[in-house]
């Protein structure tokens, strides 16, 4: 755990009991996972909060995802813990609603309106919301422009660069290649977050990525460190990254070489990454006048203009408010995120937050089936079907 102190403590009492915290009406606990520049870009929108409304004062601690829920859990059955939590929704989020550990919110109370119908699904249960979207992430292209003088627009333009001898690296795995099921497919879940992989377009993208990897230009591998390794020593010139490596391959790479480009499509049809959200979740288990006060926080680092600064700071996070605008001319690569975000298909908590919370296994057997594919083991459409009939049940959905 990494602790961060915004405000000294009063006293002699300790900041995170409830007594203390009733004493000071406007102290608030946060807790996040954000690192490095995110982590400073966050605690620095909290700081000027404190500036706008000098009667606040926010203890803010630094956890990496897995001591953040052992903790959470602990402290909250005790009735402390943090005001509020950023909370990455696969698998912090799901495992603290899992536990009863947070407040589910009205659609007023996460100011619904000012996020998209796929966003507010990473948050909703049925008809209660379990936090307020904060940023997310989503991949993109990578390419380097020392080697590239114009990024592809569709896996047509794509398969010539290769064949070309232009060399391509992508994250191999169920998951991380969702995102080329747009280009021939309408995506894998339908409004209720139901799985329908045999009418997607997966069998078909499958085929696709079976005859580029026979390629020798092309390499798969699920080791996303050794990705960016042959990235950055110039053995690729394609990348398929996801946004958050984006400031670590610019500090590889230099931050004039890297190129970010729109996932390529086919033709009509545009590709459709994975996003993952990191929501604003609440405590049960503290006080309604010190909630009131997270609420009006959450509010805060929701509007327009901290979620541009958020971006733009972190060169990774993409807002969630889809307010916010993003100029271009002077933010480039954050425009290409909100753009690429909008092709972007989220999965929803109701398919994450199952009743026998076997997603884990789900996730596993796509993998199973992923890969059965491209060793020829199985086809493309054969795997489609198996695997629809087998998630469905496995998650009763």
């Amino acid at each position: 755990m990494v602790g961060a102190l915004l405000t000294a403590s009063l006293g002699s009492c300790n900041p995170f009991t409830s007594e203390f915290r009733l004493l000071q009406t406007g102290r608030l606990v946060v807790w996040h996972p954000f690192e490095g520049r995110e982590g400073d870009a966050f605690e620095k929108i909290l700081s000027k909060y404190m500036q706008l409304y000098p009667d606040r004062r926010i203890v803010v601690e630094r956890f990496t995802e897995e001591e953040l829920i052992v903790n959470f859990q602990k402290q909250a059955r005790s009735g402390l813990g943090p005001t509020l939590v950023i909370a990455n929704e696969n698998p912090t989020l799901s495992q603290l609603i899992e536990h009863n550990l947070i407040k589910s919110l009205s659609a007023g109370e996460v100011n619904a309106r000012i996020f998209s119908p796929d966003t507010l699904g990473e948050v909703r249960l049925g008809d209660s919301y379990y936090g307020i979207p904060f940023s997310s992430v989503t991949q993109v292209l990578c390419y380097n422009r020392q080697r590239v003088a114009k990024a592809p627009e569709t896996l047509t333009e794509l398969s010539d660069e290769v064949r070309a001898g232009k060399k391509l690296g992508i994250v191999s795995d169920f998951v991380s290649t969702l995102w080329g099921v747009g280009a021939f497919g309408n995506g894998i879940f339908n409004d209720r977050g139901q799985i329908l992989l045999a009418q997607s377009g997966w069998a078909a993208w499958l085929d696709w990525l079976k005859g580029a990897r026979a390629h020798p230009n092309v390499i798969l591998n699920s080791d996303i460190a050794k990705l960016q390794d042959s990235f950055a020593d110039e053995q690729l010139d394609y990348y398929v990254c996801k946004s958050w490596e984006i400031p670590i391959l610019r500090d590889q790479l230099g931050r004039k070489n890297l190129g970010i480009s729109l996932l390529p499509g086919n033709e009509d049809r545009h590709a459709t990454p994975v996003t993952n959200t990191r929501a604003i979740a609440y405590n049960r288990a503290v006080a309604e006048r010190e909630f009131k006060l997270g609420l009006e926080l959450g509010q805060y680092l929701t509007n327009v203009e901290q979620q541009i600064q958020f971006a733009i700071a972190t060169e990774s996070q993409i807002p969630s408010n889809k307010n916010a605008k993003i100029d271009p001319r002077l933010s480039p690569l954050e425009a290409i995120l909100l753009e690429q975000v909008k092709f972007s298909k989220p999965i929803p908590l109701e398919f994450i937050f199952t009743s026998d919370n076997n997603i884990q296994q789900a996730l596993d057997t796509g993998n199973l089936y992923y890969n059965r594919v491209l060793e020829g083991e199985i086809s493309p459409q054969q795997a489609a079907e198996e695997l629809s009939e087998q998630l469905r049940a496995l998650l009763k959905r």
